[in-house]
């Protein structure tokens, strides 16, 4: 008469997990995910209600599947960004998950290979207990190659990446290159210098060699390229930084094999499934942004891996960027065979970060990191709300007035803001981030800020807890 809940965080992963469940609960497993239609998820429901399904199986909408006497919720690699929803309802479905765990007293096992920061701390504070395994597997070695010494006959693209790469092919392994950027490259002018930017988000445009054009990655604006530089009407416009086009033609060039590329563009354009392990059986080399290492199944294994531009993961502006690149990074050696290798391309190979991947030792990078948070009094070491509002008459005086009444003589309260964004449509959009180590002064101080804002027309308000 008990019930169990199981999280994945991609769909992809549910094929991995669903035949080895079936094993044990039969016809009693039921999938929740959202690729399945109108029809099929209302009769997973139906099933669910009846009980005739009590294990359910899913991504990150299956911790609200309705079933009795929950005993187990299962979240593997908790960890995972994909637990938390971007747009629309925000939540995250690993912390559903524990408190529905606590109001149903039901067990929750949180799982990963490498945790995220709050649940290492929350096992040091022992409010969840730590379970460790008592061998481990052969991991591949890691081996940080510093970019300023290394010689590269291609862009982004080293010589001792490319000699391992030779290597493993005579070997007839299979080959792994993530680079983290789409497009081909940026277009600089020799003379001046001048980058081409986005005219309404002055972001640099990346150049799609295929149909010629500039595309900007954040508002989506398209234009053609041009002939001369915009600033100073010189002609000697050349290719700067590599994309994963770029990456896809030196390859070619270098070993004269073509590359299975996967990428967003290339899975909207042709269609490619959820699940890409039919289509890269028999490819020797596989090139990817960090997409690929989401879909890709974790049985498959390579010979070698190498992260072209592992810098662009921490070059982020988040406090968390330094815990998501080694969950990134340390994701892809799940991929390598025992004893194969990963090489991680780097301008800063004196980050703390790299020190622990080339040790393996997880244990110590979360030490290191727990204690930069703890000087930076973020998370989890304080509480976080993200506000994000747009609205016809919106402007940073007004803006900057509420934020001097919500601080006044409350000194325990940070906002880190305004900061202003072109939105996709044209207009503006503001940030604050509100910072406090109480969560009820937190929660007060975000509710008087909306009440101050009410007065602006047309508002789109979108928060985050904790983003």
């Amino acid at each position: 008469g008990k019930s169990a809940i199981i999280l994945v965080p991609e769909i992809v992963h549910i094929k991995q997990v669903a035949s080895f469940i079936r094993e044990i609960s039969g016809e009693r497993l039921c999938v929740l995910h959202s690729g399945l239609s109108k029809g099929q998820r209302s009769e997973a429901m139906e099933k669910i209600i009846s009980g005739q399904c009590n294990v359910v199986l899913g991504t990150r909408m299956a911790v609200f599947a309705p079933l009795k006497n929950v005993s187990l919720i299962s979240v593997m690699q908790e960890h995972s960004s994909s637990y938390r929803t971007e747009e629309g309802l925000r939540f995250s479905a690993r912390d559903i998950a524990v408190m529905r765990g606590y109001l149903e007293k039901a067990v929750v096992v949180l799982s990963s290979v490498c945790p995220s920061i709050e649940s290492v701390y929350n096992s040091k504070r022992n409010k969840y207990t730590l379970i460790k395994p008592d061998v481990y597997s052969q991991r591949p070695k890691i081996r940080i190659l510093n970019m300023r010494n290394e010689r590269q006959p291609a862009p982004n693209l080293s010589k001792t990446v490319i000699n391992e790469a030779l290597s493993s092919i005579r070997k007839n392994e299979k080959i792994m290159f993530v680079i983290n950027r789409k497009g081909y490259s940026m277009l600089t002018c020799k003379e001046c210098g001048h980058t081409e930017t986005c005219g309404k988000c002055s972001i640099p445009l990346m150049f799609y060699k295929g149909d010629k054009s500039l595309r900007c990655h954040y508002c989506g604006a398209i234009a053609s390229s041009p002939e001369k530089c915009r600033r100073c009407g010189g002609f000697s416009l050349e290719p700067t930084g590599s994309g994963i086009e770029r990456v896809e033609e030196n390859i070619k060039k270098i070993f004269n094999i073509e590359p299975l590329r996967i990428d967003s563009d290339r899975i909207k354009r042709k269609r490619i499934p959820e699940d890409i392990s039919d289509i890269t059986e028999g490819k020797s080399i596989i090139l990817g942004t960090k997409l690929l290492t989401k879909r890709l199944h974790s049985s498959e294994k390579f010979g070698m891996a190498a992260v072209l531009n592992a810098d662009s993961y921490l070059n982020q502006p988040d406090f968390r960027s330094a815990e998501r690149t080694f969950h990134e990074l340390y994701s892809i050696t799940d991929k390598i065979k025992p004893g194969g290798s990963l090489f991680i391309q780097t301008r800063m190979p004196q980050n703390y970060i790299f020190r622990h991947l080339k040790n393996h030792d997880y244990d110590s990078f979360c030490n290191e990191e727990l204690e930069k948070r703890k000087e930076m009094l973020y998370p989890p070491f304080s509480k976080l709300t993200l506000i994000t509002f747009n609205g016809r008459d919106c402007d940073t005086v007004r803006t900057e007035k509420a934020i001097r009444e919500i601080l006044s003589g409350n000194k325990a309260l940070e906002v880190l803001g305004p900061s202003v964004m072109p939105t996709k449509k044209g207009g503006k959009e503001y940030s604050l981030l509100f910072k406090a180590v109480s969560k009820k002064n937190l929660h007060s101080s975000v509710k008087r800020f909306l009440e101050l804002l009410g007065s602006y027309k047309c508002l789109n308000v979108k928060i985050a807890i904790d983003p």
